[in-house]
């Protein structure tokens, strides 16, 4: 369902006081042509889904090139402790994590380093303005990473899952105690891969596997109401499976959704209450399920029939509360002032798919994902959704660089395919 992209040839001339043997960089823009950070014998991003929600990136099908691996960036998650201070995270051009911050409402975004071993990152969680986790994939993408920061993201630092092949989303309730979820590499052949929840007590010192059910291939998304009830999202061997504990993770149940939904995407509880959401798919479009007893139950709930994905939910209280994914048009917005009712808002032309929001208040969200011309989009509202505003630069970016020239120290030409 993702829109698929067209590239046509452009000339673009790049004027730049550099030397003969440099390439103008500036954002927007990015060749593999002129950098690559894959190491030597490194895989390829896997094209198959396994985490609709905050996509891991590397992992989607019909939408990969609008993403990283088609020479631009995208974002998977976004996270913010105030109307101010927020971060973004996801993957620059196939060829490395990309973590950028704001401390000032998004106005402006700066990028921050993160190791070199990270591949892309499909979520993050900040509980204060200096703690906060990532998780994704090694820059192979063949293991799970988890990357962390005492110091609001001014220095990051990377450890691997041991025993995982990839990590899709972290959920923490306070400094202490988190969840990563993501997938193993099954012990059979015939068994691709089993899902994964870890834990820790300690930050992210350490981290232990918690057992899944039988017959979980993959957790695609967690979340937890306090440190005892949570919620996560799966695939079963026999489809879609909503897995429940009421303690901390020590024991998961599996349990089936309503009958009329066909597959999981991401869940979202509402911090401190019984109020829970998974968004998914249906027969017909889009699913959007809701809870009120921490799971024990659940209903579906209507959504816009130009839903055609729908990604990730995220509430602000019981009643006010923004979904995002994809219309046929490109990125699509939807929002409840009534926790019943959902309505679809206007996002901007040029965005091509919206992967998670993050509300801090009725009035205030950012939403992020992809750009029509395969960059990292992020959007922005500020007044309960009325209007959305592009924050990121959508210049097209070049997919296919063909020949580069430089007459003079002064001027730079470059011939290639951009991706709009």
């Amino acid at each position: 369902m993702g829109r698929r992209l067209t590239a046509g040839r452009r000339l673009l001339r790049l004027t730049c006081a550099i030397a003969v043997a440099s390439v103008c960089a500036f954002p927007g823009l990015y060749s593999p042509a002129f950098a690559s950070s894959r190491p030597a014998g490194a895989l390829s991003a896997p094209t198959n889904p396994v985490h609709p929600p905050r996509s891991p990136l590397p992992l989607r099908s019909a939408r990969d090139d609008q993403q990283g691996g088609g020479g631009g960036s995208y974002l998977a998650d976004v996270a913010f402790i105030s109307t101010t201070k927020g971060w973004v995270v996801g993957a620059n051009g196939g060829v490395g994590a990309l973590i950028m911050a704001t401390t000032d409402g998004g106005n402006t975004w700066v990028r921050q380093d993160v190791p070199s071993t990270v591949g892309a990152l499909n979520a993050v969680r900040f509980v204060s303005s200096t703690n906060g986790w990532a998780v994704g994939n090694d820059n192979a993408y063949v293991k799970g990473v988890i990357v962390s920061t005492t110091d609001g993201g001014a220095s990051w630092t990377a450890k691997t899952a041991s025993g995982t092949n990839g990590l899709y989303d972290v959920d923490f309730v306070d400094i202490l105690s988190g969840w990563a979820v993501g997938s193993a590499a099954g012990s059979q052949p015939t068994d691709p891969s089993n899902g994964v929840i870890l834990h820790t007590a300690d930050s992210g010192t350490t981290w232990t596997a918690q057992t899944v059910p039988a017959g979980i291939e993959f957790v695609n998304s967690v979340s937890f109401a306090d440190a005892t009830h949570g919620l996560a999202v799966a695939r079963g061997s026999s489809g879609p499976a909503i897995l429940v504990t009421s303690t901390g993770g020590a024991t998961w149940t599996a349990e089936s959704p309503p009958s009329d939904v066909q597959g999981l995407n991401g869940v979202a509880f509402l911090r401190g209450t019984a109020q829970a959401w998974m968004t998914g798919s249906s027969s017909a479009n889009a699913a959007l399920i809701k809870s009120t007893d921490s799971g024990a139950t659940w209903s579906s709930v209507t959504v816009p029939s130009s839903v055609e994905v729908l990604e990730n939910v995220a509430m602000v209280d019981a009643t006010h509360g923004w979904g995002v994914g994809e219309a046929t048009s490109g990125g699509i917005i939807i929002a409840t002032t009534n926790g019943s009712t959902w309505a679809e808002q206007s996002a901007p032309s040029d965005t091509g798919f919206l992967s998670a929001v993050a509300p801090v208040s009725t009035s205030t969200a950012w939403a992020v994902g992809s750009g029509k011309c395969g960059n990292g989009s992020i959007l922005g509202t500020s007044n309960g959704g009325t209007t959305w505003n592009q924050e990121l630069d959508q210049t097209p970016v070049i997919n296919d660089v063909e020949g580069v020239a430089a007459p003079d120290a002064n001027h730079v030409f470059v011939v290639g395919a951009d991706s709009c």
